[in-house]
């Protein structure tokens, strides 16, 4: 089964059977192009965001500590209520 008529077969994409482009729309006189073969950088960028992904999977999938965030929290608003205070205190005015 290939594309059949339409965008496709229109665009010369290759069908099932390999045939690329599509032989009816090659021009007397022009010289075939290759079959594109896969580049073997393309399967290092396919590993390498295997990879990345499988490395914030893990990250997503491991537990945090409870305790701790609560503790980190904490401490944020801690921060934000006093920082106003400290930077009052220690910059000039005027």
């Amino acid at each position: 089964m290939g594309l059949g008529v339409g965008l496709g077969a229109e665009l010369g994409l290759a069908s099932e059977l390999g045939s690329y482009p599509d032989p009816s729309r090659i021009l007397p006189g022009a010289q075939r192009q290759p079959t594109p073969t896969p580049n073997p950088t393309h399967h290092q960028v396919l590993s390498d965001g295997m990879l990345n992904y499988l490395g914030a999977r893990k990250l997503a999938d491991t537990p945090f500590p409870f305790p701790y965030a609560q503790l980190n929290a904490g401490f944020c608003l801690v921060i934000l209520c006093l920082f106003p205070f400290v930077v009052a205190a220690k910059v000039p005015y005027g």
